[in-house]
């Protein structure tokens, strides 16, 4: 393949039929071989085609050299509007930002209408900024004058401030649940305070049941009426001291629970604010 621009387009030289081409890749030297070898073989295959495109490549041209610019060394999918220009991708595709979630779909479409209300846009105008909230690839274009400017400034306008709103309100978001796992710790640690307390009576009672019955017991009393009421009351003192020795534990497992789940809350928070700031 040889790539060339058309250089002269002179009305003496089209009325000839020639047509005065600059290489972009290549030699004129290596591409006359080309044509003589392809004449030579007379094989169909091997015919020399010209192909001129339709669109007017030139126009393009500084913009394409900027992303190749930007994207040396890089794989083709990190190239910006990959989708659009490699792929050919047609119709819409939601913006990354949005990231599926409904508060920030519905927040920027009050952030764009409010900014309509405000402004006396043209239908153009109107369509471009609608398309935020639906798009991440838009394509204003237009003759000078028209506002392409004055629009795009309005855009990143609207996404600067949508950018801040979901900031404050992932941080918001995070440090409530993080405030109320913090609370319900705090208040774990205070029952387990009471149920140690409590735990120390339970087994000061059944101590001091016990040492009862095995004086009772020293004392040949074990059939009287009173040694039968002790050992009942021994039992109830040992199940309320296992009862609540099980709270003890079953709070120790919650609280260990609340702090991994503070642990995770406080990481989100750090990471929610770092990917709101991307």
């Amino acid at each position: 393949l040889w790539w060339g621009v058309v250089s002269e387009r002179h009305p003496s030289l089209l009325h000839a039929g020639l047509v005065c081409v600059e290489l972009l890749q290549g030699s004129a030297a290596e591409l006359q071989l080309a044509i003589e070898r392809n004449i030579a073989r007379r094989v169909q295959d091997t015919d020399t085609i010209m192909a001129e495109a339709t669109v007017f490549f030139t126009a393009y041209q500084p913009v394409v050299e900027a992303i190749r610019r930007l994207t040396v060394g890089l794989p083709a999918p990190l190239l910006p509007f990959h989708e659009f220009l490699v792929e050919g991708l047609r119709g819409d595709l939601q913006p990354a930002f949005l990231n599926g979630c409904s508060w920030r779909q519905s927040h920027l479409s009050q952030l764009v209408g409010g900014l309509l209300e405000v402004y006396s846009f043209d239908e153009g105008q109107r369509e471009a900024l609608q398309m935020l909230t639906r798009r991440n690839f838009i394509l204003v274009q237009g003759p000078p004058g028209t506002g392409k400017s004055f629009t795009g400034v309005k855009m990143a306008q609207v996404l600067a401030q949508f950018r801040l709103d979901v900031i404050e309100r992932q941080q918001t978001l995070g440090s409530s649940d993080l405030l109320e796992a913090e609370r319900q710790l705090a208040a774990a640690e205070a029952e387990v305070g009471a149920l140690r307390a409590e735990l120390r009576a339970k087994e000061k009672e059944h101590l001091a049941l016990s040492r009862r019955k095995e004086l009772m017991v020293s004392s040949e009393m074990t059939r009287s009426w009173l040694f039968e009421q002790v050992c009942r009351d021994l039992e109830g003192a040992i199940k309320a001291q296992d009862s609540v020795q099980s709270r003890l534990e079953g709070i120790h497992r919650s609280i260990e629970r609340l702090e991994q789940q503070r642990c995770r809350l406080a990481a989100k928070a750090l990471n929610d604010e770092a990917a709101s700031v991307r």
